[in-house]
């Protein structure tokens, strides 16, 4: 799968998420690109991971009592899960699936994110790894 990020905004990253074939299947939400100390690797809980290519593992979050895919290997990070959410306070640098874009209380969200997890989910059955190709806004 891509995640091929589409707009760096003061406050977050729009992007979407797509099958290996290009089409779409939904859009993803993260934190802004942070890196306070200049080492590349961005800031650990303010900001979206970096750019490259990843493993996503299945596992059992127990803070969210279900099952998730952790993308693996990002350097300096870790716990880095594929979940619902609607904002960036609903992450630490985790990466937030949802069905349309949109705006609450004034900030940037993807909405329908709940429908979009489950559909991911059902999507990736069986599916126990994948590679995450992750591509910045060009």
């Amino acid at each position: 799968m891509i995640l091929r990020r589409m707009q760096n905004l003061p406050t977050a990253t729009r992007g979407e998420l797509l099958e290996d074939d290009g089409a779409r299947f939904c859009f993803t939400l993260e934190e802004p690109w942070v890196d306070a100390n200049k080492d590349g690797l961005g800031d650990r809980s303010v900001s979206r991971i970096p750019a490259g290519t990843f493993t996503c593992f299945r596992r059992y979050s127990q803070s969210r009592k279900k099952e998730v895919f952790e993308v693996r290997n990002v350097p300096g990070r870790s716990a880095i899960l594929i979940h619902a959410g609607n904002t960036t306070a609903d992450t630490e640098g985790c990466i937030l699936l949802g069905f349309r874009e949109s705006t609450l209380e004034g900030e940037p969200a993807v909405v329908e994110s709940k429908k979009a997890v489950d559909a991911f989910m059902s999507r990736m059955a069986g599916v126990n790894e994948f590679t995450l190709t992750v591509r910045d806004v060009v």
